[in-house]
Parts: C-alpha cells; structure tokens; sequence
C-alpha cells in the first residue's frame, strides 16, 4: 500500500510520518505544494533519505489540495492506495479495516467511519456541518445535502481519509481540482464513486492532530472557511448536474505516457438536488 499526503506548510506531517512508517505500508508519498517554511523544508529534505519516503514538489498557486493527490496518484506504485491528510495519527487496525473492507476483485472506496480530536473541544465539531445522502428512483438520483444535527459529538467521519484500489481512483479520474479554499473534494469523490455504482464503505478510527481554523483556508484568507465549504459543495452539485463525473487525474498521468481507462461507460442519470436552507445560494 502505497501512502499519499497532500501538505504545504504543515509541520504536523513530522508525526504523521513517523507513525506510518511504524505499519506495514510500502512508499509515503509527500506531495509539497510549495511550502516555504525553512524548518518544514529543512524536514521533509531529511527524510528523502528514507528510501519508504519519497517527496514530490509542485510549486502551485494558494492550495489545491486535490492537484496534489493526482500527482501522488499518477506516481504510485502500488495496488492499493492511501489518502492521507498530514496531521493524522494512522493505527495499524484502522488500516486493516479499510483494507478488509475492500474486495480484491471489485471497485471502491473505504473511507475513515471515525475521526477523533486530540482537543476535544476544537472548533471542527463545532461549526455547521453538512453530510450527502442519494435517494435513487431507476435512472434518478435526488442528491440531499443534509445539515449534521449532532454539533456536540466530539467525533467526525474521515470522508478525506481514503483507501481504494489505484485502479478505482484511475476508473474516476482522479480528482477533481476545480475546488477553491477549504473543503469538499473528498466528498466529491465519493459522490462520483457511487453515481458510478462503486461501493462506498466506512471502517477504522484515527487521531486528527486538532488545529485553528485559521490552518484550513491559510492560503485563501479573504474567503472564510464556511464560505469556501458551502461554494465547493454547491460547484460539485452543479458539476454533477451537468453529467461532469470525470477527476483531472489525466493531465498528470501525461507526463508518464500512462492513459485513463476508456471502458468505462457512464449509465444516463437524472440528478435533482435538494438544499437545505442556510446553504449559500
């Protein structure tokens, strides 16, 4: 298993390292998207040494998280493939479940069913939070984003902490990268995972190094973090309305000669949405 973390100025990947080079993964994937923190940089150079790390720069405006993990894709190696956000503490048994929840023969996506906060009271459980629910009637799906009533649980699912096939995330293109600021291209995924009628699967509990807010939209800081979460779900909605299923894994596969699968075939979907109200318009 191959493990992938998107990061740029985040010191809180020093631990995630450590720990996963503790459990039986093959190559950790650091995709820099151009940090400049000398003591970061000064770090991430000292473990190219270790030949189970590899580090991969690619200098991009702000922070898109989802370039980062196509180029950390189109590298891989391995079968399997971790997504991994740098301020997670990973077990060995939230591993083996993710991967006991994947067939070997069939596609899908296992995601974290359970996020627990080093600080409990850290300001993620607290803000409005939205969750997605497909309702199917034959060829329609009414997609519900649907307002997470329980603000108090000092727990949260991992819907970015993603285990998969490498040859799943190739059948969904990648990710998408048309996400701005903080949030929802995790989600975006596994929305397109199961409109393709891919299994989606909840399994393991991890640590989450607790941060400010102030970490998530650190380089979009005129836009704030529920600005930016209610923009991203309202671009994937009306993306998916418009039958655009398809990652932007393509142009980085490019530059190894490696193409996308092109057997695979979209049924035709009638996709309504239903909005709470609250969410930006």
């Amino acid at each position: 298993m191959d493990v992938i973390i998107p990061l740029k100025n985040r010191r809180a990947v020093v631990p995630c390292i450590k720990r996963l080079l503790q459990l039986q993964v093959d190559t950790i994937w650091l995709c820099d998207g151009g940090s400049s923190d000398a003591d970061l940089l000064a770090e991430l150079q000292t473990w190219q040494s270790n030949p189970r790390v590899r580090l991969l720069t690619e200098a991009i405006a702000g922070f898109n998280k989802a370039t980062l993990i196509n180029c950390g894709i189109a590298q891989s190696t391995s079968e399997e493939v971790l997504i991994s956000d740098a301020d997670i503490l990973w077990n060995a048994e939230a591993i083996a479940a993710l991967q006991a929840a994947l067939q070997p023969e069939i596609d899908g996506i296992a995601y974290v069913q359970t996020v627990h906060e080093s600080v409990p009271q850290t300001q993620a459980l607290h803000r409005p939070r939205y969750r997605y629910q497909l309702h199917w009637q034959g060829d329609r799906v009414a997609i519900a984003i649907e307002p997470v009533c329980s603000q108090a649980e000092l727990q949260r699912p991992g819907c970015g902490l993603v285990c998969a096939h490498r040859r799943t995330l190739l059948n969904l293109g990648g990710y998408k990268t048309c996400f701005q600021g903080w949030g929802w291209e995790d989600q975006d995924l596994l929305m397109r995972a199961e409109l393709l009628g891919l299994p989606v699967m909840a399994a393991g509990t991890v640590t989450h190094l607790s941060h400010s807010d102030r970490c998530r939209n650190q380089f979009h800081p005129n836009v704030a973090i529920i600005q930016s979460r209610d923009r991203n779900i309202l671009t994937c909605l009306h993306q998916l309305q418009a039958g655009q299923f398809w990652g932007d894994l393509a142009s980085h596969l490019a530059v190894s000669g490696e193409n996308l699968p092109n057997d695979v075939l979209l049924p035709p979907i009638n996709i309504q949405i239903k909005l709470p109200e609250g969410l930006l318009a």
